[in-house]
């Protein structure tokens, strides 16, 4: 009888995680020993790490939950995110439990205890760890030296205490592949349009970037953000730069996010609210290949128009166009 009730009440929960209560279902099921409820919520906190690890509700987690978040793969934040994560928790629960306000680098260290070597300072780039750790004392001496030299002669790994493996997000294999969907381009005036596409892909992939045209006459800014079945799983503001000729300029993603075969993303980039001269695809191809991966694309429901805009959309509304003409991505 027993049994039956857990695993009924396992299957319920599976059932309604979601965003706003992954990290409470993950702290039952490590109380629990439950690990694949355990794998579920963390696929859910993996998904929108950024969120979660730039907000105040994981601060709460309990020793057990943050080495199971911190020793996940699929985790799609900078590591120096993840670092800075870690010092917030390790600052909240000196608050909580000996009410010291403004601890010491040296009671961070000691609170964060054997959960400092589950961050993966050797899949930072030297630039990156050299301005997290230069003015603070979180690391002993030997550690940073050791890591210097492990960040800037790639020898060395095997005396670190630290885990080097790269998290899934940045695992692509070989050099970055750019996918070309444009058949023809074009320039003239936009005027206030959002542009989307929806994509899909025969092979699991890392994206790494995105090609976007440039204005005529002026820069822009563009607001890029990517949806995974609905849910935000990346968003940045970049700037366009100036181009004297219809070359797309190429975005790299602050943090690669890894592309499921069979699913859906949407790709969205809001444009400026004004009327401004920019080259656009005129045309472009639904379906696209680059070594031996496709991608299948498709007219977004969040691409928006406005009337009166004098851009040229192609006659084939399964093939969109509009102001993302390259895709960037590794293999997996």
């Amino acid at each position: 009888m027993i049994p039956k009730l857990v695993e009924l009440c396992r299957r319920n929960l599976a059932e309604i995680i979601n965003k706003s209560n992954a990290f409470y279902i993950l702290e039952q099921s490590v109380i629990f020993c439950d690990e694949e409820l355990a794998s579920k919520c963390l696929n859910i906190i993996a998904r929108h790490s950024e969120k979660f690890l730039s907000e105040s509700e994981l601060l709460s987690a309990s020793r057990e939950a943050m080495e199971v978040i911190l020793g996940s793969n699929e985790l799609r934040s900078r590591e120096s995110l993840v670092y800075e994560f870690c010092l917030r928790w390790a600052k909240e629960q000196l608050l909580i439990n000996q009410s010291i306000q403004n601890p010491t680098d040296e009671q961070i260290r000691e609170t964060l205890g054997g959960l400092l070597y589950h961050i993966r300072f050797p899949i930072m780039d030297s630039e990156e760890f050299a301005q997290l750790v230069e003015r603070r004392n979180i690391l002993s001496l030997e550690e940073k030296l050791s890591l210097y030299y492990y960040l800037n002669t790639g020898t060395g790994v095997e005396q670190l205490m630290f885990c080097s493996q790269k998290r899934n997000h940045i695992c692509g294999k070989g050099e970055e592949l750019r996918l070309d969907r444009v058949e023809k381009c074009g320039s003239g005036r936009w005027q206030g349009m959002d542009d989307a596409i929806d994509f899909s892909t025969n092979e699991n992939v890392v994206l790494t970037g995105i090609g976007l045209y440039s204005g005529l006459g002026t820069d822009y800014i563009a607001e890029i953000e990517v949806l995974e079945q609905g849910d935000t799983v990346y968003c940045d503001a970049v700037t366009v730069p100036l181009s004297d000729d219809s070359g797309p300029f190429e975005i790299s993603l602050r943090t690669p996010i890894p592309i499921m075969a069979g699913v859906v993303y949407t790709l969205s980039v809001k444009m400026p609210n004004k009327d401004f001269k920019a080259y656009h695809e005129n045309k472009c191809h639904r379906i696209c290949e680059k070594d031996s991966v496709k991608f299948t694309f498709s007219e977004s429901p969040h691409k928006t128009e406005t009337t009166g805009n004098r851009y040229y959309p192609s006659l084939d509304r399964t093939c969109p166009s509009g102001q993302i003409p390259y895709l960037y991505f590794k293999k997996v």
